[in-house]
């Protein structure tokens, strides 16, 4: 599921939203469905649509995304316990607008953007610090410096270090990630189709499911698998009885393959907690990385195998095949400027963020 806030002198939402200090919650709609042609469509339409404006208030548009977020958790995703959570951020310039809009929006009063940046920092954090070891949020915040920045360090004769040091201090009001998980590498410069490949490279939001039979207690499983670039990996550890919950215990990873969401030592939960019901125990690889870039699972089950060790080898499990199942359980927020930096960019900035809002869903 996803939405859109546009930002520039002021913010629009393809939400409704009431800010403020005591906020209606009940006015707010539903997020787009983007398993539907129809959900990404009008999600793109809107997306067009975002109209330019003079001013930049990002850091207003990001305080109103984490306002959303909560909202999505409570209200829209609560049956969902491992969606994860988004936030893209396509900005080109200096925020120059956020206090005085959130100042005449009732949403807060800040005397200068540094109490604003350190207000949204704690919100983040709060935001991100959910209890249950599932949750899983990340801000992505992508920077076009070819408008005012550019002018920025040309009036102030910035050499590239400086720049980028300044840049780099300025992205951290931005960036977030929940407890345990990386922040996305920050994404900058003046080439928006670079911007959009570095984008590509480093997103990913699949989940990838496979389930053990129960008759397979006490084994060591090994599931191979290959990324879309054909690079094979695997993980495997020991199928165990916890207390009232199936484990992987004594996880191993093949050479360059990580997993941010898994604990040192420990697995993602079983859903079943009990041995009543299902023959089957159901196990949820996340956010893999290998060799630091997202390792994104080719889901054509010809690709996977899982393994079971007997007797000191590995052997196949024919029962396998048709027990894999690929899950996108996420809700992705797309904050847009439109301020007046974009200048001749600013229609192919929005194109732009069409491109990931597809590299979002694939």
């Amino acid at each position: 599921m996803g939405d859109v806030i546009g930002f520039s002198d002021d913010v629009q939402t393809s939400f409704t939203y009431e800010p403020g200090f005591f906020k209606n919650w009940k006015t707010q709609s539903a997020p787009y469905d983007l398993l539907t042609p129809i959900g990404r469509s009008d999600m793109d339409n809107y997306i067009r649509h975002i109209p330019d404006g003079q001013n930049t208030v990002g850091y207003y548009a990001l305080d109103m995304a984490l306002d959303r977020i909560k909202y999505v958790r409570k209200k829209v995703m609560h049956k969902d316990p491992e969606t994860k959570y988004y936030i893209v951020l396509l900005t080109d310039g200096l925020d120059n607008g956020s206090t005085v809009a959130a100042r005449n929006s009732h949403q807060g009063r800040y005397k200068d953007i540094e109490s604003y940046i350190s207000k949204l920092n704690k919100k983040k954090t709060k935001v991100m610090g959910w209890k249950k070891k599932q949750d899983y949020f990340q801000i992505y915040p992508i920077l076009f410096t070819a408008g005012d920045l550019e002018e920025m360090r040309r009036n102030n004769n910035m050499d590239d270090a400086t720049f980028n040091k300044y840049v780099m201090n300025m992205m951290e009001g931005y960036r977030g990630s929940s407890k345990g998980v990386e922040k996305p590498a920050p994404i900058y410069g003046n080439n928006l189709d670079k911007l959009v490949k570095e984008f590509e490279e480093q997103f990913s939001i699949q989940g990838f499911e496979f389930l053990v039979p129960k008759g397979y207690l006490n084994k060591r499983i090994r599931m191979t698998m290959e990324d879309l670039d054909g690079n094979k990996a695997s993980i495997e550890g020991t199928f165990a009885k916890q207390s009232f919950r199936y484990v992987f215990k004594d996880i191993s990873f093949s050479e360059g393959l990580i997993s941010e969401s898994i604990p040192s030592g420990g697995m993602v939960k079983s859903k079943n907690q009990s041995e009543q019901g299902s023959i089957l125990s159901v196990f949820m690889i996340d956010n893999l990385k290998l060799n630091g870039k997202p390792f994104k699972i080719n889901t054509d089950i010809s690709t996977i195998k899982q393994e079971y060790m007997d007797y000191g080898y590995f052997v196949t499990n024919s029962e396998y095949q048709s027990q894999a199942e690929s899950r996108k359980n996420a809700y992705v927020i797309m904050i847009i400027d439109g301020s007046k930096s974009f200048k001749e960019n600013s229609k192919l900035a929005k194109e732009k963020a069409i491109e990931m809002r597809k590299i979002v869903t694939k």
